[in-house]
């Protein structure tokens, strides 16, 4: 989408992302104070270790996350266009610099993939019988996202507001509190539904009918004088909200103003929390865990586990891949929200893996930060030690899975993660190197029982041209010819991986995670990996949800 540019920084940090409306900065505050708060509010959720991404218009694009030379152009402009959802396009067309309302803000948002949002407060609905109704309240209604507010003003007409909210369908919680706030003034509303975490609110982003939601934060402190002030400017000027407002700063002596910048800083550091909860809320059926890259030369995306989670996906699966990478491309067929970019990543160069310093610290901190519950883990051998530990003690699956990846990484099978793994799968080097201290494998199919044996495991090894050879857990061997390839190879890259993916794929989704059924899962599996033999892609591009239907156990 041309018109929506989302910057690099917030693209590798969801969801771990909290969206922030820019009509505070253009028409809320003066410069340079509107400059300073948004700051200051960037600040306070980057201090709970979540990315800020101030929404505005610049340049004929809606801009999600905000350079600070970018966040001052909008703070200094004389002329800023406050945007609703209406007046995006025409402000993106005529090139303005636009404010984005708290509709628009979420509308933009949930088409960047963020769930959570900061505001001092939502319109609502006037006083009077104009029919005056916020826009806000219609989009909140249309769009997943979670809004962290002070509720609305109370210079508005509440319980109308609440009415319209209900009518769109929008949740609306009192956080840690029974009552609706209305923005920096005590409040006597009741709220409609209640929370009291940000793990909450993440559970009913994650299993609600649609829409978004309001969470109303209470006020660290109230003062009297500004309530004192609401009530005369509301007699003064009923309806004509901009005037009142000015008058509460005229007759608090400025002290609204401040009022409205702490509680924005507040429902910001909330936001952040909310954030983090919906990163470690978020499920999966199958997580892959371990090494991404890219190729400098010919601008492939690879690793082992992009590999796999690409494999798993392309069939439909509900799959995240947890790694680190710079220069990292999402595909549809994956969650990628939880892969960590730095421009200190590993790369390729010719299909070789080059792993920078500091590598390992990178990997171990996007493992930790993910969620850790799945019916089935691939972890691959590129995970530092951190990163591996975290995951033999840390993930809740029944399954996990472990691949080699390298001769030279395969050593780190044994010890702690041979006797976590419910499957292993070497090629015949990584075979060979993990049965080297064990006797009588002389055999590839010698090597495989001995190694199922000694670590009461699965075991998948693919044998090149000889196909593919699996122990299941009763030391039974499978052969598996490899499959026909109709046109000449194009590369062997990613086949294992491929193999893997498919594997898992089905064996979730056609047979229920049977373990009968586990070698009809390989079966499709070879078919697959035979698919990326002919392809250059990494896995080729043929696979898909239609093409796994159709060989399940319905169509047999």
């Amino acid at each position: 989408m041309r018109w929506l540019r989302v910057s690099e920084e917030v693209r590798w940090s969801l969801p771990r992302v909290v969206a922030l409306e820019s009509t505070i900065i253009t028409h809320g505050m003066p410069y340079p104070r509107n400059l300073e708060t948004a700051r200051r509010v960037e600040a306070a959720v980057r201090a709970k270790g979540v990315v800020p991404a101030t929404i505005a218009i610049l340049d004929g694009q809606a801009h999600v996350g905000l350079s600070d030379a970018q966040l001052e152009r909008v703070a200094s402009a004389e002329t800023p266009r406050k945007c609703s959802t209406r007046d995006v396009a025409a402000a993106c067309v005529q090139g303005v610099i636009g404010g984005t309302t708290v509709g628009a803000t979420a509308a933009i948002a949930e088409k960047a993939g963020i769930g959570a949002m900061a505001t001092g407060g939502i319109g609502g609905v006037h006083w009077g019988d104009r029919m005056d109704v916020s826009n806000d309240l219609v989009e909140l209604g249309r769009h997943r996202v979670a809004v962290v507010c002070a509720g609305c003003k109370s210079v508005l007409d509440v319980e109308k507001t609440l009415e319209v909210l209900e009518t769109h369908g929008v949740a609306v919680f009192g956080y840690g509190s029974d009552l609706f706030q209305t923005f920096f003034t005590a409040s006597k509303w009741r709220a409609p539904l209640r929370v009291d975490a940000p793990e909450e609110v993440a559970r009913w982003l994650r299993v609600g009918l649609g829409g978004g939601a309001v969470v109303a934060v209470p006020h660290a402190s109230y003062d009297p004088i500004v309530d004192r002030a609401v009530s005369k400017a509301v007699d003064e000027s009923p309806g004509d909200t901009p005037r009142m407002l000015a008058r509460i700063e005229e007759l608090t002596g400025g002290r609204s103003l401040e009022l409205n910048i702490e509680l924005v800083v507040r429902n910001a550091g909330v936001a952040a929390d909310v954030a983090k909860a919906i990163v470690s809320s978020s499920s999966s059926d199958m997580l892959v865990v371990g090494a991404s890259s890219i190729d400098q030369i010919d601008g492939r995306m690879g690793g082992v586990a992009r590999n796999i989670a690409q494999a798993a996906g392309a069939c439909g699966l509900d799959v995240a891949l947890v790694s680190a990478a710079s220069l990292f491309e999402p595909s549809p067929a994956y969650d990628a929200t939880r892969v960590l970019a730095s421009p200190s990543m590993p790369w390729m160069v010719d299909g070789v893996f080059v792993e920078p310093a500091g590598y390992g610290a990178y990997l171990a901190e996007a493992v930790a930060n993910s969620s850790n519950v799945a019916r089935l883990v691939v972890a691959d051998a590129d995970l530092p030690e951190a990163a591996l530990d975290i995951v033999l003690n840390s993930y809740q699956t029944r399954e996990l899975w472990f691949d080699p990846t390298t001769p030279g990484k395969a050593r780190r099978y044994h010890g702690k993660v041979a006797s976590r793994a419910t499957l292993v799968a070497p090629n015949e080097p990584e075979l060979v190197e993990l049965t080297r201290h064990l006797p009588s494998a002389a055999t590839s199919e010698d090597r495989a029982v001995a190694l199922a044996s000694s670590a009461k495991t699965r075991v998948l090894a693919t044998l090149g041209d000889r196909g593919v050879l699996f122990v299941d857990r009763e030391r039974r061997v499978h052969r598996f010819p490899a499959a026909p390839i109709v046109s000449n190879p194009t590369s062997t890259v990613g086949a294992g991986d491929t193999l893997l993916g498919v594997t898992a794929a089905a064996w979730l989704d056609l047979f229920d995670a049977s373990e009968p059924r586990l070698p009809d899962a390989i079966r499709i599996g070879v078919e697959a990996a035979a698919l990326t033999v002919q392809h250059d892609a990494n896995v080729s591009p043929a696979i898909s949800p239609a093409w796994l239907r159709t060989r399940g156990p319905s169509s047999t």
